[in-house]
């Protein structure tokens, strides 16, 4: 994603403007997923006219928001060239 001058970090997330609309810089992230379950996402996605990746933002948000309570804090990923554990 190309940043621009105008670019802004709020509470740590990168943003900026561009053509009229304030854009969220995201990361790829890669996972499987079994067939089924793939296929029940594409009919939601569809249904909520949503792309795939909006729906599943969209998901994992409301997880966050209702179901998840932390018990302690998650510790964080060890990345060490590029391998990560």
């Amino acid at each position: 994603m190309r940043r621009y001058d105008d670019s802004k970090i709020y509470n740590g997330i990168t943003t900026f403007f561009y053509r009229g609309v304030i854009h969220v810089e995201m990361r790829v992230v890669t996972f499987k997923i079994e067939r089924d379950l793939l296929e029940l996402v594409d009919t939601l996605s569809i249904q909520m006219r949503m792309n795939r990746s909006e729906l599943i933002r969209h998901m994992i948000q409301y997880y966050i928001d209702h179901e998840y309570t932390p018990k302690q804090k998650a510790p964080k990923a060890k990345v060490e060239k590029g391998v990560r554990f």
